[in-house]
């Protein structure tokens, strides 16, 4: 059935049409796209009547127009075209090294298997933030088994797994930096990016150990080594999460960090006859240089030593911390955790969750008390002064006290 054209508006550029003749058919438009050769968009108004039908089909119009004005594509780019152009910036940003492996292989994860199945073909300004909260109710369906699993990823084994609060401001990121990337392609307008926050312990920061618990957990960690005692095996982890720990706890490195840490990134140097060693390791906050304290310097030597002692093949190994196959670690938060549950070790002083990340926090907060300048210390550690400001503020009256006594007198 040919369509009937009920009338035309803006010079030709809009056209209203039926598919019947019928009174009450409903109206579409056809509309050729501002600046854009032979190029058009046909679709419902969803009225039958002519005066809403030609509102909704001008409201299009100039909404593409402003658009074209504003130097951007008429269209809004579907969700799958935003992340699309976000992968290829990860691999540029990998390449230059401005972005770590780890980092990168966790939010083409994210983005592959979860967001670009659930947003697909949505257009960007589809996107809202209750459709977000929808798309983390999704999330948390799958791990509750409330939904099927789709056929593209691999079902977790682990029964009390959960989708948390860290994952959700996680996801929350990767969007964020794929509507960042998007407006800074043109793709979008700044104004119509996605600003998502981030949930849950609103960036409290982790617990931090005290030397007691310090001193407990490396008696464990001892303790661990000497009962594997000849079996190679267990002697290999035990040796490799003993100085694992000592490196995080002296250097203040992010975990992620560590594990992509090559032995030609550590730069060994004396000064005053005290021997440390510089770092170049690719984090979240891309490549950076930082120095280690000479505990840590013990622990690489050790390593090495290690390695050398027990396989040729181990010590050629570009990676500093390796399984006892020599493949990468993917994690030691398991083993860290259950030294703390077998020391009672769950919060500190503050009331803070203690993990293995408490190590990088236990370092800032020491080097924060022994009074180093707060913005090296936020240069060596990939911070910002304001982050440790805000999340370290329990140690600022103790790092000025001499000033405010002398306020105070």
């Amino acid at each position: 059935m040919a369509n009937v054209v009920v009338e035309k508006l803006r010079g030709g550029d809009i056209v209203l049409y039926t598919r019947s003749e019928t009174k009450k058919a409903v109206i579409s438009y056809r509309l050729r796209v501002p600046g854009e050769a032979n190029k058009y968009e046909r679709k419902s108004t969803g009225f039958t009547d002519l005066h809403n039908a030609r509102r909704v089909a001008e409201e299009r119009y100039d909404q593409l127009a402003f658009r074209q004005r504003r130097g951007l594509s008429a269209f809004a780019p579907t969700f799958e075209q935003m992340a699309k152009a976000y992968l290829e910036r990860i691999e540029r940003r990998v390449e230059d090294g401005t972005l770590s492996k780890t980092r990168a292989h966790t939010q083409k994860t994210i983005i592959k298997h979860y967001l670009m199945p659930f947003f697909g073909k949505m257009v960007a300004d589809e996107i809202t933030k209750p459709v977000v909260e929808h798309y983390h109710n999704w999330r948390r369906d799958l791990y509750a088994e409330k939904v099927p699993y789709p056929r593209h990823i691999r079902r977790s084994t682990n029964g009390k797994r959960t989708y948390t609060a860290n994952a959700e401001t996680f996801n929350n990121t990767v969007i964020n930096l794929i509507f960042d990337h998007a407006a800074d392609a043109n793709l979008l307008a700044p104004a119509e990016t996605l600003k998502l926050s981030r949930v849950g312990n609103g960036g409290k920061r982790r617990g931090y150990f005290t030397e007691e618990q310090l001193q407990q957990i490396y008696a464990e960690m001892r303790e661990r080594i000497k009962a594997a005692g000849a079996h190679t095996y267990r002697r290999h982890y035990a040796v490799v999460f003993y100085h694992y720990v000592t490196i995080l706890l002296h250097t203040g490195m992010r975990v992620g960090e560590l594990r992509s840490l090559r032995w030609c990134d550590v730069v060994p140097f004396r000064k005053n006859n005290v021997e440390y060693c510089e770092l170049r390791v690719v984090g979240k906050t891309g490549k950076r240089t930082m120095v280690a304290l000479p505990e840590a310097v013990t622990s690489f030597n050790a390593l090495r030593a290690f390695y050398r002692e027990k396989s040729d093949t181990l010590d050629e190994n570009p990676l500093c911390i390796i399984n006892f196959d020599g493949t990468p670690v993917g994690s030691f938060h398991l083993q860290f955790s259950r030294i703390l549950h077998k020391l009672g070790i769950k919060r500190d002083q503050q009331g803070q969750e203690c993990s293995i990340y408490s190590l990088r926090h236990t370092y800032i907060t020491k080097r924060l008390l022994a009074g180093v300048n707060i913005h090296l210390l936020a240069r060596n550690c990939g911070t910002s002064v304001r982050q440790i400001e805000k999340n370290y503020d329990h140690v600022i009256p103790r790092m000025k006290v001499e000033e405010l006594v002398q306020l105070a007198g």
